[in-house]
């Protein structure tokens, strides 16, 4: 009995199921359709032809690829014609490709400081506007006058109180000092992290989206 090659045989009863995170990270720039999602099919067979499909080839200077997931599902179609793939994920997703960093450990600590230094400043000034705005030291001069019946000279302990208190209560919403947390919660600031880089996604698979738009009406 002839034996036919993977790419002619037409898999009717089987299903891949295919999930993909809005960002994937990956370390080399051969990208396998394995290392950008999970894919699940009951025959192992084909589930570890699915994985070894080449899913894109970064080049130099390439650091991301938006994907859509019907690129994918043509691309599971084509290596094995007559099977049923599922999509379980997000429709788009993007490549990230993480190659090895050149940077020194002095280069690494000096982006950090510049990062904390233009955060310090820039949180003090917001404060500092604020509290003028809110004509808060005007506020605590009224309270301490009303509840002790002597004029506030500026240095009272309601102004202690709120030099100290502030720096805390912003360090326990966030939750974001040492390792260790209260809570398994995501802090405030990893969830906008969060939904930055989907944002980031979001928009560099639109902008290539209308690129390759451009390209077909040329």
């Amino acid at each position: 009995m002839e034996n036919k090659s993977p790419d002619k045989i037409k898999y009717k009863n089987d299903t891949v199921h295919i999930l993909f995170k809005q960002v994937e990270k990956v370390p080399d720039r051969k990208v396998f359709l394995g290392q950008a999602g999970e894919i699940h099919c009951a025959d192992p067979a084909v589930e570890a032809g699915c994985r070894a499909l080449v899913l894109h080839q970064f080049q130099e200077k390439e650091e991301k690829k938006g994907f859509s997931v019907m690129e994918v599902i043509a691309l599971i179609e084509k290596r094995y014609p007559g099977i049923t793939v599922t999509n379980v994920g997000t429709p788009d997703f993007l490549l990230e490709y993480e190659g090895a960093r050149n940077a020194s450990r002095m280069t690494e600590f000096m982006k950090t400081a510049a990062v904390c230094l233009v955060s310090f400043f820039g949180a003090a000034f917001a404060i500092m506007t604020f509290n003028n705005d809110g004509d808060v030291m005007n506020v605590f001069s009224t309270i301490y006058r009303q509840f002790t019946g002597v004029e506030s000279n500026g240095m009272t302990v309601l102004e202690a109180g709120y030099s100290i208190g502030l720096p805390l209560g912003i360090l326990f919403f966030f939750d974001h000092i040492g390792r260790k947390k209260d809570c398994t919660d995501p802090t405030p600031l990893e969830v906008q992290m969060r939904i930055y880089g989907d944002d980031v996604a979001g928009s560099v698979i639109q902008k290539e989206e209308l690129m390759e738009k451009r390209k077909e009406k040329r």
